[in-house]
């Protein structure tokens, strides 16, 4: 059974900016690909070995393989296949049949290798199976090198929050993604090519490696048989042709209001805070976890529950003093700590460590290399400020840092120091600064957060 999303992309430089009415430069679409570096995706990336570079050793989760033209003709059928498309569409009986879409500058009337570079996404996935870069438990998704480009149009608003939600697709079909229905007038081949229907879209889709291998097949002999008929069209025309061929293997989805924004509306969600955190904690085995902040001890145990092979360094001063203004400064002490403590201690045993000492205190006395970290200690703008900076520089490359409490928002009323005053009801309240410490400490590095209700996440 599929339990974890490969992504599959890639990018050969076919001189797409000189093409009539385009936009896209190189740079257009290496900046989009880069978004996805925000995200722990693992991702297997061909890429034109001109621009490798950029990419090789900056993320563990991502394999690079870069590519030129020789390397494609050896090892796609696709472009094996390049001169046969030549001669297609430089054909009369061609150019007669689609002269209204040269006119109006259609690229895959136009160019050859425009066209064959989108029926080389199959190609890619069945390299990566063919030599064992993907195994049997992954669910592999193509996605389109300029997807943030393209869909999400570069515009961090729009970007998603959270990684793909696995049980969100059907683990069992081809999953597909349409513009529109399909029509009993889509089943003719030369009506698909000369009308264009926006059915497929060939942005992003994905299933087994059982049924990625049909498809292999399935998509060379619709591709072959337009071949035989003297037509060449893109991959969305192709993808139609194996569906009608084959529909027991599709599961399709259509919104027919926007070009399909699989990120997005695929995503995970969460039920509470503790889902949201053990989900994160979850892709850890043997990890090193802090808790900033730990009070009661109630997160602590559900963490050390949830992740029974992690270790969880526990830090909190238990310190009554004046500058944490928070309900929760009346509450701790000496008889808190100790019961934490031991209740802990007795229920983890060594798998938890107490550092019973202010939070950047205690950060200069443990080593780096920490999986998570969760920052809820004193939430004043200057004290979260202070943890994120001792803090971060912690964590592993690959490492997560996790906020609780960015309940601050932009346009309250702040005080002096940056900090808003909030009470929940007559035995909780306190100052907060976490959204505005947040955003100054991101700015500083020139990395991005993340947010869930009052929850915020940054992957190192």
């Amino acid at each position: 059974m599929c339990n974890k999303i490969i992504l599959i992309s890639a990018f050969f430089d076919i001189g797409r900016e000189n093409f009539k009415n385009s936009s896209r430069s190189v740079e257009t679409y290496l900046n989009s690909f880069k978004n996805y570096y925000m995200y722990n995706y693992d991702m297997i990336v061909f890429i034109d070995d001109k621009y490798s570079n950029e990419f090789i050793n900056l993320d563990p989760n991502k394999i690079i393989i870069p590519i030129n033209r020789e390397w494609l003709i050896k090892n796609l059928k696709s472009w094996q296949q390049l001169d046969q498309v030549i001669n297609i569409m430089n054909s009369d009986s061609y150019k007669e049949l689609v002269q209204n879409r040269i006119t109006n500058g259609n690229p895959e009337n136009i160019y050859p290798e425009y066209n064959v570079i989108n029926h080389s996404k199959i190609d890619f996935i069945k390299y990566a199976i063919d030599n064992n870069l993907v195994n049997s438990n992954n669910f592999i998704c193509w996605s389109d090198f300029g997807y943030f480009n393209s869909i999400l149009h570069n515009n961090p608003s729009e970007f998603p929050q959270f990684e793909l939600d696995l049980e969100k697709f059907n683990k069992n079909k081809l999953n597909f993604f349409l513009r529109n229905q399909i029509n009993e007038e889509d089943s003719d081949i030369i009506y698909t090519l000369l009308n264009a229907p926006e059915i497929f879209t060939g942005c992003f889709w994905g299933g087994s490696i059982e049924n990625l291998e049909i498809l292999y097949h399935l998509y060379h002999e619709c591709l072959d048989e337009l071949y035989n008929m003297n037509v060449s069209d893109d991959d969305q025309h192709i993808y139609l042709r194996c569906y009608l061929k084959n529909p027991e293997i599709f599961n399709l989805t259509i919104n027919s209001e926007k070009w399909f924004q699989v990120l997005l509306d695929f995503q995970l969600n969460f039920s509470d805070r503790l889902q949201f955190i053990n989900f994160y904690s979850n892709q850890f085995i043997n990890g090193k976890f802090a808790e900033i902040g730990v009070c009661y001890g109630v997160l602590s145990e559900n963490i050390l529950d949830n992740n029974n092979s992690c270790n969880l360094y526990c830090v909190d001063p238990y310190i009554n003093y004046i500058d944490y203004e928070d309900s929760c400064n009346e509450i701790v002490g000496d008889e808190l700590f100790n019961s934490v403590n031991t209740k802990l201690k007795n229920k983890f045993g060594e798998r938890v460590n107490f550092i019973r000492s202010f939070s950047v205190e205690a950060s200069l006395t443990i080593d780096n290399d920490f999986d998570l970290i969760y920052i809820d200690g004193n939430h004043k703008y200057l004290y979260v400020l202070d943890d994120l900076r001792a803090w971060y520089p912690k964590l592993k490359k690959g490492g997560i840092l996790l906020l609780d409490d960015v309940v601050d928002e932009l346009n309250m009323d702040r005080d002096e120091n940056g900090d808003v005053f909030i009470k929940w009801n007559q035995w909780s309240s306190g100052k907060y600064g976490v959204l505005l410490a947040l955003k100054k400490f991101t700015e500083e590095l020139n990395i991005k957060f993340y947010r869930w209700k009052n929850q915020a996440f940054i992957r190192k």
